[in-house]
C-alpha cells in the first residue's frame, strides 16, 4: 500500500516504498569486513551508505558490496537468472499461503527453506556456512510516526457583527 520502510544497517540506510526487494549482509569477524547484496525485483529503493553516497535500485537490479562499513567497494548490476528464480520461488510461496491462515512458526519453516535454497544458489554463502550458527535473531519493532518538526498555530480574528449575523 502506501507504507514505507526505512531500514538502518551497519552499512547505511535503505528507503523503500512499495518495492519488492531483499537484502543479505554477511560479516567476517576475523577480517572485520562486510559482504552485502541488495536485490530489487520490482519498484524503487534507495540505499545511502555511511559516506552519504546514494544508490537508486529499480526493478531487476542489484547492488553488491564488500569492505569495511565506512568504505565498502560497491557495484551495481542486473539480476542473474538465479536471483530471478529465488524471487519467483518466494512469490509462489506467498501466493500458495495467501488464502490460508498460517502461523508464524509455519511461515518460518518455509522461509528457512528459502534461505537454504539461496545458499545453494550462491557460492559465496557456501563458504560462510560455518558462521551461519552465530547469526543472532532480527527484531523489528513498530515505531510510531514522529511529531511535526515545525508546529503551526493559526489565529483568526473574531467575526464582525455583520459576519456573525450571516451564520
Amino acid at each position: 500500500g502506501e507504507s514505507s520502510l526505512i531500514l538502518e544497517t551497519p552499512l547505511g540506510r535503505v528507503n523503500s516504498s512499495g518495492a519488492y526487494w531483499s537484502m543479505r549482509i554477511d560479516y567476517d569477524k576475523s577480517s572485520r569486513l562486510y559482504n552485502f547484496q541488495i536485490e530489487c525485483a520490482d519498484g524503487l529503493i534507495r540505499f545511502t551508505d555511511l559516506n552519504g553516497e546514494v544508490y537508486l535500485l529499480r526493478g531487476q537490479q542489484r547492488l553488491s558490496g564488500a569492505g569495511t562499513s565506512s568504505s565498502p567497494s560497491i557495484e551495481a548490476a542486473e539480476f542473474t537468472n538465479d536471483e530471478e528464480e529465488l524471487f519467483e520461488f518466494y512469490q509462489a510461496l506467498v501466493e500458495s499461503v495467501a488464502d490460508v491462515e498460517i502461523s508464524a512458526t509455519e511461515m518460518n519453516t518455509h522461509t528457512q527453506m528459502l534461505q537454504r535454497t539461496a545458499k545453494t544458489v550462491s557460492t559465496t554463502e557456501s563458504s560462510q556456512s560455518s558462521r551461519a550458527t552465530a547469526i543472532r535473531p532480527l527484531v523489528i519493532e513498530f515505531e510510531p510516526a514522529p511529531k511535526p518538526v515545525t508546529p503551526f498555530r493559526g489565529e483568526i480574528r473574531p467575526p464582525t457583527d455583520w459576519e456573525a449575523d450571516i451564520f
